[in-house]
């Protein structure tokens, strides 16, 4: 088949999807490992579930115990608080079991896609000389040793690190949803907006952060590949006086790097405030939310 020859350093993000798709697919539906590969996915699966179970239980135990003393007011009886209590505690000691196992199992899963992954793109590189084809292409962000220890291990932490949240941000939304309607319809709707707008925000600035990131990534490969060159061609270098020339060639490529990360230090620091302002509003937004509901009838 014709390899397709990409030059920029974000090719694989503007790559149409299908692409992305193909690229990804491959371990879970051709691989000789895709049975282990699914097996363990639905594990990882099944303690998300577990975990948002956990959550529900906790939530619903501790409701019942702040119901349970009120009621304990008039009846001078403790016994269901302890017992609310104690269906909370075992409900969080499960939640934590499953949280740090599905780490781990995620974890494990993905060294194991990168491991597969590595092993084909290497084997792709090593095979039909491709990699003295590809060399003599003289592309400028050729840099097999990036292409396939760096980016493998990226694109698989992140593609299935993005996935199993994507479930378990879904699940708890349907969850914790379906309690919530039973409080307010309209409530649900006004947090699931403020939601979808937050997270919309988030992804325009993220844009230009990725772009970024990329070509920091771009950058640091090629700073690693001018030291291997001149590690490679010391003889030749000494020889012919040339350390100077290699001296302003690394300068100016080194400056090029830091410069890409102080740009995106600022993005990140721009990002930041939006992401950190709404994590530590968690628990200020639902009252917010809620109060004009309960005070005029719309809530119970």
């Amino acid at each position: 088949k014709k390899v397709k020859e990409v030059t920029a350093p974000d090719g694989v993000p503007n790559a149409p999807l299908r692409d992305k798709w193909d690229l990804l697919k491959a371990y879970w539906f051709s691989s000789d490992e895709k049975w282990r590969a699914r097996g363990s996915l639905a594990l990882v699966l099944g303690l998300i579930a577990v975990d948002i179970a956990c959550g529900a239980v906790t939530g619903l135990s501790i409701e019942a115990a702040i119901n349970g003393t009120i009621t304990a007011i008039h009846t001078q009886t403790m016994m269901p608080v302890f017992i609310s209590l104690g269906f909370a505690a075992l409900a969080a000691v499960g939640q934590t079991v499953a949280t740090k196992v599905k780490d781990y199992k995620a974890l494990r899963l993905a060294v194991q896609w990168r491991n597969w992954m590595t092993q084909k793109f290497q084997g792709a590189w090593l095979s039909n000389k491709s990699h003295n084809k590809l060399a003599r292409k003289k592309v400028t962000d050729y840099h097999a040793d990036q292409r396939v220890a760096q980016d493998m291990a990226e694109l698989t932490d992140q593609a299935l690190g993005f996935g199993l949240s994507f479930v378990r941000c879904m699940g708890g939304v349907v969850t914790f949803g379906i309690l919530l309607m039973g409080v307010s319809p309209l409530l649900v709707g006004v947090g699931l907006g403020f939601a979808t707008a937050c997270t919309i925000v988030t992804n325009r600035m993220g844009r230009s952060l990725l772009k970024k990131n990329n070509e920091i990534a771009q950058s640091e490969a090629i700073l690693r590949s001018s030291f291997n060159n001149i590690a490679a061609n010391s003889d030749h270098i000494a020889l012919t006086g040339l350390e100077d020339v290699e001296k302003k060639n690394l300068l100016k490529t080194e400056e090029n790097l830091f410069k890409a990360k102080f740009q995106a230090l600022k993005m990140e620091r721009n990002v930041g405030f939006l992401t950190d302002f709404n994590s530590r509003t968690v628990d200020i937004i639902p009252i917010a939310l809620a109060a004009p509901f309960v005070v005029f009838g719309g809530a119970s």
